[in-house]
């Protein structure tokens, strides 16, 4: 009798539920949250840096354009760890298996990640053009870059909440 439970559950395995995917997705957060929140913060503090410098730029000395250059390329490249980081954790999402009652709000959370790992990643580059003298009419304004991150942000937060995931939110 216990060989046949054991067959069938190799032979017809419990369907992987939602319950499961939050359980595995909070352990991919638990586990990465550090490195995240770590990025995030550094971003922010050279973004702020950043502003400041640029609302500097109208008429700057050489020697002081020089140094807004260095603060405009390290917010650059703050913003490409943070993305690197939100680029892991989507990888790390990808792995885990998909609930099928709730498959497609869990693609669509996995694809918001990957949205806000390509936006921070695009305005990054947008930010080393400026720094090095290219001013480009398609640039996003800082405004409209944060207004497009706050935006995927809340639809994040919004799917993770729906899919039973209170705690991790990148």
């Amino acid at each position: 009798m216990a060989t046949a439970f054991l067959l069938k559950d190799r032979l017809f395995p419990p369907a992987f539920t939602l319950a499961d995917w939050a359980r595995e997705v909070k352990t991919v957060c638990d586990k990465d949250y550090a490195g995240t929140l770590s990025a995030i913060h550094r971003s922010n503090t050279c973004m702020d840096a950043f502003l400041s410098a640029v609302s500097e730029i109208d008429k700057p000395s050489e020697r002081r354009w020089k140094e807004l250059q260095v603060i405009m390329h390290a917010a650059a490249n703050d913003l490409e760890v943070l993305a690197g980081e939100e680029r892991k954790l989507k990888r790390r999402f990808e792995k885990i298996k998909r609930p099928e009652e709730r498959r497609q709000e869990v693609e669509e959370f996995i694809e918001k990640v990957n949205q806000l790992s390509r936006l921070d990643v695009a305005y990054a580059l947008e930010i080393h053009d400026v720094a090095n003298g290219s001013l480009d009419e398609g640039n996003k304004t800082h405004e409209q870059y944060t207004e497009e991150r706050y935006k995927l942000l809340g639809r994040i937060r919004q799917l993770l909440k729906a899919l039973g995931v209170e705690q991790c939110h990148p």
